[in-house]
């Protein structure tokens, strides 16, 4: 939690006076809630093709709870990569940088963090990056791509238990 959140909110504070700025507070909630409406069926679709990948079913199978405590056990490192690297790299970016170099910026640690998974998640990170820093930046918040990346942690893992 040091290194993942308190460091990058600490950093992101010099960077700017006012949260909002990093994507911290709720942004343009018409549409965030349409992102959602969009992205939920986007999110269990991919889920659904990313499962039968050839390791990421027996990658995930072993993860035990149920959906509550599956969410419980994947939000503080789900928390931590959205406010470092959509809050903090990404909004930080935008005003020296621009949308598609940051967003680029954004997608790079974010990708090199899944390294440790099955190939296609770790390749699909790389799209999935993109499409969750794009929302962030339309939506100005960082929390909206945060529930759909959250929700789509548990359903792999579902699915994976079959």
């Amino acid at each position: 939690m040091l290194f993942g959140l308190v460091i990058p909110l600490a950093l992101g504070a010099l960077l700017t006076e006012r949260s909002h700025h990093l994507g911290l507070g709720l942004g343009a909630p018409r549409r965030g809630a349409l992102a959602l409406a969009l992205g939920l069926p986007a999110t269990v679709l991919a889920m659904t093709v990313l499962v039968h990948g050839s390791e990421v079913e027996t990658f995930y199978r072993g993860h035990g709870g149920a959906a509550l405590q599956l969410s419980l056990g994947y939000l503080p490192a789900i928390l931590q990569v959205e406010v470092c690297f959509r809050g903090v790299l990404l909004f930080g970016l935008l005003p020296r940088f621009g949308a598609l170099l940051a967003i680029a910026v954004s997608v790079l640690p974010y990708g090199l963090i899944h390294l440790d998974k099955p190939i296609e998640e770790a390749l699909g990170s790389i799209l999935v990056g993109a499409a969750l820093a794009a929302m962030a930046l339309w939506c100005r918040s960082i929390w909206y791509g945060f529930l759909l990346h959250l929700i789509g942690a548990v359903i792999l893992t579902l699915l994976a238990r079959g």
